[in-house]
């Protein structure tokens, strides 16, 4: 007893593992089944009235192809009821096994063999390949064609062996292992590009957070520093005593600063969480033109008191609609406005352009130019901004090209591009370019 026992709890693992090992080659989904249940629907019927225009005696197996057939329009899923749908897979198995190896190896062996024998053989063994790992297709082909043999010892009183279909067997045999050997090599290969892919993508994640990190110091930066300068002014102040009128004005002034410093900061952060959780910034569904993003940045933007939006003269040519995200449009246009600020310093008449040409009113696609005639850039850096960080000693530490890089990535996820063009000593031109 003890050992029917150990016997059935053997078969009764192994069954259990050979069906999840069936389930987990399926794992991303049942497509394949599909696809076998169409090829039922059309190959069963037509190709049973081939026998038809064949020479030659051939036993009448409609009631099986009949089966087959139903069989295979319910692996279409159609109609399953939902408290069914879980037994979809052990009726896929089940279906597996009747369909192809039962059916084929029963009709070969009431045919007596023969080359159609051989090729439905053939056939039948590659589909079980491409459906099965390779531990369920020598499970599915034993069991299958074992129970056709039996149907075949139950049916007819005297079996004949076909010679030609059992001399054909090694061939059929050696067939397979063929094909097995190209579809593992075939899974191996596509598990590595898989594999690489991901790490791509991790990769591309942990770039991305970099970059973004590298933004934000880079945005952060020049506001939080003018604050702590402010509030060192103000606390030197304060230490003197009482403050006269002058005094108190210019501590007034000092603190409208700080307010509008910690204003963009605090709202720099919220675009950003915005554009995380994809929220639009304007509430609603109005389409976001260059001409009110432009708008909006001289209206937001924190501008030095020596650099105030009077020196931004904005060229309209023909304004055109933007795609993506309006929070990150914004960083990456003030991310520009930045840097030319940056290159501005100590200009005696600084100037600063932003034009605006689509290529038709009211369509996507076109560009937004920002020049400057600040310090330029010299040769060797401008080859590698918007690739990666650049030394920042050319523009005395402030900054290393984070701005540019992040500027590239919104614009690589909106099918556009970031062109950099400058002359030290001259000045730089930065082009947003979108696409149609």
């Amino acid at each position: 007893m003890n050992s029917l026992a150990k016997v059935a709890s053997f078969a009764s693992g192994f069954a259990r593992r050979r069906f999840d090992g069936f389930v987990t080659h399926h794992q991303n989904g049942t497509r394949m089944f599909w696809y076998m249940g169409v090829l039922s629907l059309v190959a069963y019927p037509s190709l049973y009235f081939v026998r038809y225009i064949r020479a030659g005696p051939s036993y009448d197996d409609w009631w099986l192809r009949a089966i087959s057939f139903l069989l295979g329009f319910l692996l279409l899923q159609i109609g399953w009821p939902e408290r069914l749908k879980r037994y979809y897979m052990p009726f896929a198995y089940g279906a597996l096994i009747f369909m192809l190896p039962f059916s084929l190896m029963f009709v070969a062996l009431k045919n007596q063999g023969g080359s159609a024998a051989v090729a439905n053989a053939m056939t039948g063994l590659f589909l079980v390949i491409l459906l099965t790992d390779w531990r369920n297709t020598i499970c599915v082909i034993l069991i299958g064609l074992s129970l056709g043999i039996l149907a075949y010892l139950a049916v007819e009183p005297i079996p004949v062996w076909p010679k030609d279909f059992v001399e054909r067997g090694p061939l059929v045999f050696v067939a397979g292992v063929a094909a097995s050997l190209i579809k593992a090599a075939l899974i191996e290969t596509t598990g590595e590009r898989i594999t690489k892919l991901e790490r791509e993508q991790r990769e591309g994640r942990v770039a991305a957070l970099q970059e973004t990190i590298g933004f934000l110091a880079h945005e952060l930066n020049t506001p939080l520093a003018e604050v702590r300068l402010l509030a060192g002014s103000m606390r030197e102040m304060c230490s003197q005593g009482s403050l006269d009128a002058s005094q108190a004005n210019d501590a007034q002034l000092m603190l409208e600063r700080v307010e509008k410093r910690a204003h963009y900061s605090q709202e720099l952060v919220k675009r950003l969480m915005r554009s995380a959780y994809h929220v639009r910034y304007d509430g609603g569904p109005q389409a976001l033109t260059a001409s009110s993003l432009v708008q909006s940045l001289l209206e937001n933007y924190p501008f030095p008191d020596d650099m105030g939006p009077d020196i931004v003269d904005v060229q309209r040519e023909v304004d055109f609609i933007l795609p993506g995200s309006r929070e990150l449009l914004y960083l990456v246009l003030s991310t520009l406005t930045h840097n030319s600020l940056m290159a501005l310093r100590g200009n005696p008449s600084p100037r600063l352009q932003i034009e605006i040409v689509g290529h038709s009113t009211g369509a996507r696609g076109g560009m937004i130019r920002v020049t400057d005639n600040g310090c330029g850039v010299p040769l060797e850096v401008l080859s590698k901004l918007t690739k990666g960080a650049v030394p920042s000693s050319w523009k005395n530490g402030q900054g290393g090209g984070m701005g540019l890089v992040f500027a590239q990535r919104v614009m690589d996820a909106n099918g556009g591009a970031v062109t950099v063009e400058s002359v030290a000593g001259k000045g730089t031109t930065v082009t947003l370019s979108f696409a149609r």
